[in-house]
């Protein structure tokens, strides 16, 4: 995550950089390019204004390659004395080589001293560092305004001398912050343990003294996060503003001591953050001249949750409260600083970090300029949507306007096209509008022009040309502009002949500006091919094009221009209404007069459009909403993102949803189409006729009390209920294992009786004992009540109908329901019967069975159980979660202890129960014992796992009261919980694994076939981990899909993330295999093929036997259609059947489908592992004497030995107690007692264990 320097020897002399200039848009001036001053690899922007007023730009200057430190890395300057129009040649802040290493540089201007002070680190690396290896960190000055820069003085001692554990830190690269008084301030992000590529701490570092010694803030800001920037606010509290690594808003803390505490941390929702570097600095105080009283700050991040992309200037004009003005300037770091003149500078990172990236590898390093003015004039606001819009499924629908001259652009001429979009982050690429079509072999015959659309990493918009006779070869916009998803944005493509340009432009910003390629003076964009609006063209036979590439999403106001429009017109045209009269308007389509389906050009030209596959808009159905009371709820029916007005028409066949919300104090009951209720948790519609929309509203009832505490219990349990008597008597089981959940739901079984009968409960149970309570809520007030008489007994007209034991005074002996005398280790095998009241009105009513020690709370709360028993511990509960797909939670934590149980309290209190600890795995994971390595337990069903048992609670003073000792003057303590060394291995449950090579289109596959959203990208390792994906086939029909991340040759040895991945593939029933045969990355696919089975036969050679489906992606950009031919001769001799297929154009894909349900429906399920751990015997060692003591002829007898051998013994198998038996006599147990003097009869007292004791 820490960046390393390389630096090269440079001279000063001052040279003009490369510069352009527009009125209506920033300054921008190169400062380091690739190849530049022998370097390809420039990074880490730090801008300030020193005190003569000069800019000062910092930046990495990297050796071999992007890498961070230890990457060979020096540190480098350049200074520009006239508004950053021209630029010094650079010079040296801190030289990397001969073993040394510099990087991520951060710069502050000392008010006081007009120094220049940078922070940065060097030597081995953030994650290489140890607390005796550290990574550097180093101070360098500039006393004449970065002419010059101070050798390197290291300040590491003095920051980690009261932190000697840390490991490293490194400064937030870009601006640093000298406050009003004068201190200097930057943000360290501190490793503090040993654990690599997690959150960092986020401490200020500051100095008094002009940079000579630093201070560490006590407290960090946050414990999530690092490369943070800091600013003052108008009441002197300071701002920091924090990278959040984990994505999706900006992260901020105040302090108000000037540094020294912070605050908690919040995240700011106007900021979106991907986890990248930015800046935040001061431009005005409401007090400075000219601000009109205004506190101003500015940040620079991208606004993208997910890619470092589209980099925005944000303006607050109330110290940071809110951030509603803002502007894109471009992609990547960025640092910030106010010129003397009162412009705003932004040194900013362009170009790609990833080596995998298609294009060159590498930055350059941009200066711009703009004005407070470019900031805040003409803000864009979202573009005004005319009424009717047009509603794509990403399926199948589109629409088709005839092929005209108006639509092709000739040798010459200019052409424009515009259009509004919404779209959702749908993860696949699509067409707004093409008319570039996909023709003769290998393509060779494409021309045209489309604008199209990914959804993948981000919503992005850019061009394809294709000049007639040149097809290939990037002659469009590259790759693309970013957008925001789910928001109207306005869209235009500018082929300017006269300005030699292709130009894109989001919501009237340039996006970006390519100059048109030299084949377009001689080759036109002519075709016959019609315009697809929606959709795009793919070629599926080498000769035809069909349509392909649906967008997904909604569109308005599709225009088209024979004339480049000026960024004015733009403008217009993101709120202005066209006509036959606008300028150079050739067609235009708003959608709202759609007659069928068809679609009338406003233009006047008659371009009419055609709508494929949508609803019949010729037959219209009124649908009717009949409002609910409002006291009870709202109605509403969307179609799409539109509100339908009760009682207007809308077309056949849509599909329409109801939104039925409640008011507070109400529940919906149903949703009725037609008065036809719609299932439950179904909210969607077909309109075939016409329809009125009604929803029901009920007061909502109140919940049954329940317990929330631990959710299983193995100590005590129900396995089935019976209830006799009555006219349908039925039995019905609980659980049959040994644990189950503390509430069992089981009302969906009903005993039907007349008031008046005699029902007898008979209860199953396992377990130690305990007492039952039965009751029913006869009055329906969703509560179980009962009342006490004069003796403290329940009475029996309450609704508590029946119990097995209570005593009010907690005393041995008790009564039952029925008023007879029971001993307090009555069970449950005798449930008293009971009568239903002669006067009882006919109606549903809830019972509820409770097993429970003396204690008549319904809800059974243990914090309330008249006892003094001591809590048992929590156990370690291992339980599936669905939404989790790997086991990185489990790489930085690897010890994990559940609660102890609470001590017993007064009043007879039991001790609260220690909670659970539940620790979530992916579905899936083997559990196996850390030292055998043999399988404890496969979690693939959703069953809870007891991986460790808490320990059992110990007795308190009460538990031995008897009649004759009342008081006992005695106690046991509780037993220690389990223990277990484990490793989890991840093996997925999957019917299909997609197996290849990285980048053959396994993961584009997944999202065509189901409904999965994987990263895709076109770089190799874009899928780091697997992705599931449910494929429906037909009605009852379906598998699930798994995207195993690219295999690379070597993986059986663990080359590359081998084993990680290969595991995945071990359950798969069918396997598969996806190659590329496009031979776009001149791979063989043959040897692509052979080289993938030979990794599976040398990891396991189950695998290379188990079935497998061989896929032929790509063909839709195939260049040679011998490779396909190659590999079909090499694998169906094999017995593999071939599928040639285009996932990308979703051509062939419903085949393979259909040919993997075939395939499945003959294979055995997936396999699920049986457990092969066996305890290991407890090995005991008896050697400690044991602590006997006597109170009131019970006889506890208490030591470390006996109560581990007793946290080891199963009390009910005879076996056990038989080993328990031997085990005391063999150690003399019972001839030390008898040696005390016991008797029979007496009482023995062993932790939970209590018994006569017989000679």
């Amino acid at each position: 995550m820490r960046k390393s320097v390389q630096f090269l020897l440079l001279f000063l002399m001052c040279i003009s950089a490369s510069w352009t200039w527009a009125s209506d848009a920033p300054e921008r001036t190169v400062l380091f390019n690739m190849g530049d001053y022998d370097s390809q690899y420039w990074r880490i922007p730090a801008l300030v204004t020193a005190a003569d007023n000069s800019l000062v730009a910092v930046v990495d200057k990297r050796g071999s390659s992007l890498g961070d430190l230890p990457n060979t890395i020096s540190i480098m300057s350049r200074r520009s004395t006239d508004n950053g129009k021209n630029w010094s040649e650079p010079v040296v802040v801190a030289q990397g080589g001969n073993g040394k290493t510099y990087g991520d540089p951060a710069v502050v201007l000392d008010k006081k001293t007009g120094n220049l002070i940078c922070m940065f680190v060097g030597d081995q690396g953030l994650w290489n560092a140890t607390p005796y290896n550290r990574q550097g960190i180093y101070v360098s000055k500039s006393t004449d305004n970065g002419v010059s820069w101070s050798e390197p003085v290291a300040i590491t001692d003095q920051v980690y001398a009261n932190h000697s554990s840390w490991y490293a830190g490194f400064a937030g690269s870009g601006h640093g912050l000298c406050l009003k008084d004068g201190r200097l301030m930057f943000v360290l992000a501190i490793r503090a343990t040993s654990a690599t590529g997690v959150p960092l701490h986020n401490y200020a570092i500051y100095s008094d003294d002009g940079g000579d010694n630093w201070t560490l803030s006590t407290n960090a800001a946050t414990t999530a996060g690092d490369e943070a920037k800091v600013v003052e606010l108008e009441d002197g509290d300071i701002l920091m503003s924090i990278r959040n690594p984990s994505k999706g808003n900006r992260i901020f803390c105040k302090s108000t001591d000037r540094g020294q505490t912070w605050g908690k941390a919040y995240f700011e929702t106007e900021l979106k953050d991907p986890a990248c570097n930015g800046d935040i600095i001061r431009y005005s105080y409401s007090t400075d001249e000219g601000s009109e009283g205004k506190s101003r700050l500015l940040h620079s991040l991208p606004e993208s949750t997910t890619t470092r992309e589209n980099v925005t200037i944000y303006l607050s004009e109330d110290d940071g409260e809110t951030w509603p003005i803002k502007k894109r300037l471009v992609d990547g770091y960025s640092s910030l600083t106010v010129l003397s003149d009162g412009t705003i500078g932004a040194l900013v990172e362009e170009g790609k970090w990833d080596s995998n990236l298609p294009g060159e590898d590498g930055f350059q390093l941009v200066f711009y300029r703009f004005t407070m003015d470019w900031l805040t004039s003409d803000v864009t606001e979202p573009p005004v949507v005319s009424e009717g819009t047009l509603q794509l499924n990403g399926t199948d629908r589109y629409m088709r306007i005839p092929s005209a001259d108006d639509f092709n652009i000739a040798i010459g001429e200019s052409y424009t096209v515009t259009c509004k979009v919404k779209m959702p982050f749908s993860g696949s690429s699509c067409r707004f509008v093409s008319k570039r079509s996909y023709t003769g072999t290998t393509n060779s015959g494409t021309v045209g022009w489309e604008m199209w659309g990914d959804m993948n990493a981000s919503t992005r918009f850019s061009t394809n040309l294709s000049p007639a006779g040149s097809p290939w070869g990037g002659k469009g916009n590259g790759t693309g502009v970013t957008f925001t998803e789910n928001q109207w944005v306005h869209l235009t493509w500018v082929f300017d002949w006269n300005e030699n340009t292709t130009n894109i432009y989001v919501d009237g910003v340039l996006g970006e500006s390519k100059p048109l390629h030299a084949d377009f003076q001689s080759k036109s964009l002519e075709n016959n091919f019609d315009v697809l609006v929606g959709a795009g063209y793919s070629n599926s036979d080498g000769s035809a094009s069909v349509p392909a590439y649906f967008m997904n999403g909604e569109m308005d106001d599709l225009r088209f221009y024979n004339k480049a429009l000026t960024l004015d017109e733009i403008k217009a045209d993101m709120d202005a209404t066209v006509d036959g009269t606008t300028d150079g308007l050739v067609a235009a389509y708003d959608f709202t007069d759609i007659s069928g389906v068809e679609v009338s050009d406003i233009s006047g030209h008659g371009h009419t459009g055609t709508l494929v596959n949508f609803p019949n808009y010729s037959t219209l159905y009124t649908v009717t909403i009949a409002a609910p009371d409002p006291e009870q709820g709202t109605l509403k029916v969307m179609n799409g993102s539109t509100e339908v007005v009760s009682g207007t028409g809308i077309p056949e066949n849509t599909r329409l949803t109801v939104v039925a919300e409640p008011a507070d104090g109400y529940q919906l009951k149903e949703i009725r189409v037609n008065d036809v209720a719609l299932e439950t948790n179904v909210n969607t519609f077909t309109l075939t006729q016409e329809t009125t929309v009604t929803a029901e509203f009920e007061e909502a009832v109140p919940a049954y009390c329940t317990y929330e505490g631990n959710s299983s219990h193995d100590q005590r349990y129900v396995r089935s209920i019976t209830m006799n008597g009555g006219t349908s008597p039925f039995s019905v089981s609980v659980y049959s294992t040994t644990r189950q959940a503390i509430y069992v739901d089981k009302t969906d079984h009903v005993l039907e009786a007349y008031a008046g009968e005699e029902i007898q409960p008979v209860v199953n149970w396992a377990g130690e004992w305990m007492h039952g309570y039965l009751y029913i809520d006869y009055d329906k007030d969703y509560t179980f009540s009962y009342t006490l008489g004069s003796d403290d007994y329940p009475t029996a007209d309450g609704e508590l109908v029946s119990y097995t034991f209570y005593s009010p005074s907690g005393s041995q002996w008790g009564k039952n329901s029925k008023g007879e005398s029971t001993k307090h280790d009555s069970r449950l095998d005798n449930v008293p019967s009971f009568t239903l009241p002669e006067s009882l009105a006919p109606g549903e009513y809830r019972v509820r069975l409770k097993i429970d020690w003396c204690h008549l709370d319904p809800c059974g709360h243990p914090d309330e159980i008249p006892n003094t028993l001591t809590g048992n511990g929590g156990n370690i509960v291992l339980v599936v979660d669905d939404n989790m797909s790997t086991l990185m939670d489990f790489r930085y934590k690897r010890k994990y202890v559940a609660d102890n149980g609470m001590d017993g309290q007064g009043a007879r209190k039991f001790g609260k129960q220690g909670k659970d600890l539940t620790i979530r795995v992916p579905r899936g994971t083997v559990v196996r014992d850390a030292e055998s390595n043999e399988i404890i337990k496969d979690m693939s069903d959703s069953e809870p796992f007891i991986l460790c048992r808490g320990g059992k609670g110990g007795w308190g003073n009460a538990h031995f009261a008897t009649p004759t000792r009342q008081a006992p003057r005695f106690a046991k303590s509780g037993l220690e919980g389990e223990e277990h060394d484990v490793v989890l291995e991840l093996k997925l449950l999957a019917d299909v694994g997609l197996i290849g090579f990285p980048n053959v289109g396994k993961s584009t596959l997944l999202s065509v076939v189901s409904k999965a959203r994987p990263k895709i990208a076109n770089y190799h390792f874009t899928t780091l981990y697997p992705n599931l994906g449910v494929v429906y086939v037909d009605e009852g029909v379906s598998f699930v899909m798994a995207d195993i991340p690219g295999i690379i040759e070597g993986a059986a040895e663990g080359a590359g993330l081998g084993h990680d991945f290969l595991r995945h593939i071990d359950r798969c029933r069918l396997l598969v295999h996806v190659v590329d045969v496009s031979g776009s990355e001149g791979r063989d696919p043959v040897e692509d093929f052979d080289a993938i089975n030979a990794e599976l036969s040398q990891y396991s050679p189950d695998l290379a036997t188990r079935p497998q489906i061989v896929v032929a992606n790509k063909t839709d950009i195939m260049e040679d259609e011998s490779l396909l031919e190659k590999l079909r001769a090499h694998v169906e001799p094999l017995g593999y059947p071939l599928f040639a297929l285009s996932a990308a154009s979703h051509t062939g894909t419903r085949e393979l489908v259909l040919k993997i349900a075939e395939k499945l429906s003959t294979l055995p399920p997936v396999t699920v592992y049986e457990p092969e751990y066996v305890p290991k015997p407890v090995k005991i060692d008896a050697s400690e004497p044991l602590k006997i003591t006597v109170e009131d002829n019970t006889y506890i007898v208490e030591g470390k030995w006996l109560e581990r051998l007793m946290s080891n013994i199963n009390f009910g198998d005879y076996e056990s107690r038989m080993f328990f038996d031997k085990m005391l006599r063999e150690n003399g147990v019972f001839q030390q007692l008898e040696d005390l003097g016991i008797k029979d009869g007496d009482i023995v007292s062993m932790y939970e264990l209590e018994f006569e004791y017989q000679h």
